[in-house]
């Protein structure tokens, strides 16, 4: 992990040394983690409640800077994840990454990025979490209006352990998160 994380810094820097001019972009998302099903089942069975009216739906935000290139150098924080009542959990990813939009001038753009992430969390039966690696690929669109939009499909690599007493569970609380998210 350690390695990866040195590879994506390395190219971070690279692109914002040797980068021309670029603008920030910033992706407000609405995205749902298929994992966020599994904490809620866990809690569910810890806690003998009945967790089944939440969901895991959470808001997101990832800014990038476009180069003029097509490379993409940015941050996450979500999608944020709580769940309130008897018990309590929450949940904040928090990812670097580097990408690529492959149309960088165009109006629909495709991209792709990757980067380490990682889940600060806590929570009635919250042990510990490891880091990961977040990969994504979407599309935008209306990219040269002040307004666009588009949707993502990432998968998230990172775990969580989840437990109670001498019972412990290991989660994805990502594991594939499906968005839509407005670009400013």
């Amino acid at each position: 992990m350690r390695k990866l994380l040195v590879v994506v810094v390395m190219c971070c820097v690279v692109t914002v040394c040797g980068a021309g001019a670029g603008e920030w972009r910033f992706p407000v998302r609405l995205s749902y983690p298929t994992g966020a099903q599994d904490v809620i089942d866990a809690y569910e069975d810890y806690g003998n409640a009945d967790a089944s009216t939440l969901s895991g739906a959470g808001i997101s935000f990832a800014p990038y800077m476009q180069f003029d290139h097509g490379s993409r150098v940015g941050g996450g924080l979500g999608p944020i994840f709580i769940i309130v009542g008897d018990l309590s959990h929450w949940d904040v990813p928090l990812s670097v990454t580097y990408g690529f939009t492959l149309l960088p001038d165009a109006d629909v753009s495709p991209y792709a990025y990757l980067g380490p992430i990682y889940h600060v969390a806590g929570g009635d039966f919250y042990e510990d979490a490891s880091p990961g690696l977040v990969v994504g690929i979407g599309v935008e669109f209306k990219r040269e209006t002040s307004v666009g939009f588009g949707f993502e499909l990432a998968y998230d690599s990172s775990e969580m352990t989840l437990g109670y007493g001498w019972l412990g569970r290991d989660v994805k609380p990502g594991e594939v998160v499906v968005s839509g998210f407005v670009v400013f």
